[in-house]
């Protein structure tokens, strides 16, 4: 392997690491009380970008509004550090 597969090996991983971590990025911020415009001028995405990551985020959080975002946010992380 090359140091050219090395690099185009290590954006890929880069990219796929931006893929996950941007639905997370955007759950944080609308649950900070961020609108989606704003979420989506911070992240330079679209409104549209913003709109369907919440909508994957509400189901598999199980909820249906910004409003449930919060406590179900301060639920996951707090069953996440009492099962550890």
């Amino acid at each position: 392997m090359g140091l050219g597969d090395l690099i185009r090996r290590f954006a890929t991983l880069a990219v796929e690491v931006v893929l996950v971590a941007e639905p997370i990025v955007v759950a944080g911020l609308v649950a900070s009380g961020r609108t989606n415009q704003q979420a989506a001028g911070e992240l330079f995405v679209s409104v549209k970008a913003i709109e369907y990551h919440l909508t994957n985020i509400y189901a598999k959080l199980g909820i249906r509004s910004r409003r449930d975002l919060h406590p179900a946010l301060h639920g996951a992380a707090t069953s996440a550090v009492d099962s550890a």
